[in-house]
């Protein structure tokens, strides 16, 4: 009897290292995921500020006005 729960035990070992070893990838595949969001979120907002001011500039309408209209 104490021979199978030995196997017992080291198949069960096997398989939590296993699962930690499956987490440990998923976690990093998700950090990495992250930061490539995040740097492609933080592309488009200054793209899009970059845009806004371009508009600004070549608009005939003053600062206060166009700050008027976004403000509603």
């Amino acid at each position: 009897m104490k021979t199978r729960w030995k196997r017992m035990s080291g198949y069960l070992d096997t398989k939590t290292e296993a699962a930690k070893f499956a987490f440990e990838r998923a976690k990093a595949c998700y950090e990495n995921a992250s930061a490539k969001l995040r740097e492609l979120m933080d592309r488009r907002k200054e793209n899009h500020k970059r845009e806004l001011i371009e508009a600004i500039g070549k608009s005939n309408r003053t600062y206060d006005k166009i700050l008027n209209f976004i403000r509603g």
